[in-house]
């Protein structure tokens, strides 16, 4: 199994254990939180490109609302998406008996994350509450409300059903040689992927994670809690595989890393359900203090010495 969007990645881990290594690999999408057009067309061309797509979409109400309070108590309102990338491919697994499942790169290790998961070629079941959804889990949601019946397609089966069957989930990055850039002309060449026609907004790629309208927000979280955005990730990626210089980074961060992402704003604050105002309120609750200031209508980022477009008002 490999869980796919039909991005450039799990395209190529899917169609390289097809035909390399002669395998049969069921692919399991879960569903982003607002489709693009590029990624519903990018998924229908991996489709029929030669790959079986399960596809799970959960009740629109619940993801809605869940990514509104995921914002509100946890400061990521992409969390919605994490639980179902991560635990509906290893419920699909379970169903069908599916042992073996690939994922595409470690990102703690690729981006930057939890140390202790930077050289394991894979994760337990056990571990994902603490690395992937930040000790937040399902029944956190629970307890503040939600039932299970609500919870119910982004629930995962049990860690000792899995274990039983001895399902065991890799990263294929491990394994490889890993390049977003080899990726793309991959997937162009053999699964029918295609770029976006512009930049994604907070970073300069026209390539990754184009599916969903909103997990640019999901970056720009990151922006005010960690001080570090969606392109000092790229760029930095980009700087150790030897594409651009470290010089070329640091201009690409100070144009790009702070940028907001206006183009679906006004979308995500209809699919939250949420103001404005109320928007930049929860915002600035997570804003770091220690990293990011607030003087004369403009936010500064505290040791440098250029001004940023005033992002929280």
């Amino acid at each position: 199994m490999v869980p796919s969007s039909g991005g450039k990645d799990s395209a190529f881990v899917a169609h390289e254990l097809k035909s390399k290594y002669k395998m049969n690999p069921l692919t399991v999408t879960w569903s982003p939180l607002k489709y693009t057009d590029i990624g519903w067309e990018n998924l229908v061309n991996f489709n029929k490109s030669g790959f079986d797509v399960i596809l799970g979409m959960a009740n629109g109400q619940t993801v809605r609302k869940l990514c509104k309070d995921a914002m509100i108590e946890m400061g990521d309102p992409f969390q919605p998406f994490i639980y179902g990338q991560v635990l509906f491919p290893i419920k699909i697994a379970t169903k069908f008996n599916i042992k073996l499942v690939f994922s595409g790169e470690n990102a703690e290790a690729e981006y930057g994350g939890n140390i202790e998961s930077w050289n394991k070629k894979g994760l337990d079941i056990e571990e994902y509450e603490k690395i992937w959804f930040s000790k937040y889990s399902l029944k956190y949601w629970m307890d503040k409300g939600y039932s299970r019946n609500d919870l119910n397609l982004f629930e995962g089966p049990e860690i000792e059903e899995v274990k039983k069957k001895n399902i065991k989930r890799y990263f294929y990055g491990y394994f490889r040689n890993w390049s977003n850039h080899s990726n793309f002309y991959y997937a162009s060449k053999n699964t029918g992927f295609k770029p976006n026609t512009v930049r994604t907004e907070g970073t300069y790629t026209k390539y990754s994670s184009i599916d969903d309208k909103l997990d640019t927000f999901h970056h720009w979280f990151a922006l005010i809690k960690f001080g570090h955005g969606r392109c000092t990730s790229n760029a930095a990626r980009e700087v150790r595989e030897g594409f651009i210089t470290r010089e070329e980074a640091i201009a690409l961060v100070k144009k790009y890393d702070n940028e907001f992402p206006i183009k679906y704003f006004n979308e995500f604050l209809d699919f939250t359900r949420i103001s404005e105002h109320n928007f930049w309120e929860i915002a600035n609750k997570w804003r770091n203090e220690s990293i990011w200031i607030k003087k004369n209508e403009k936010v500064l980022k505290k040791g440098e010495e250029f001004q940023k477009k005033t992002i929280l008002s």
